[in-house]
């Protein structure tokens, strides 16, 4: 359990990562890619505070469909 916790801390911390260009081709719900956006000019705490609200979110939605659709993004990154 605390494996599966960990995994989605990190696929939100790699969202936080991506640009606004990137997170577009997910086709995340208007609620998470508000606030992954909103993440981005956090600083410290209230950035570990939203990071563990987008891992919440991630919890609810179809996590396989957004891990492979991030898993493309990078194979086409790779390929330039």
């Amino acid at each position: 359990m605390r494996r599966d916790a960990l995994a989605v801390t990190r696929l939100g911390a790699e969202l936080v990562k991506f640009s606004s260009g990137e997170l577009r081709k997910l086709d995340l719900d208007p609620d998470l890619r508000d606030a992954v956006d909103a993440c981005r000019g956090f600083k410290r705490k209230a950035r570990a505070r939203q990071l563990r609200r987008i891992g919440q979110m991630l919890r609810e939605r179809d996590l396989e469909t957004l891990v492979a659709s991030i898993e493309r993004i990078h194979q086409h990154d790779r390929g330039r």
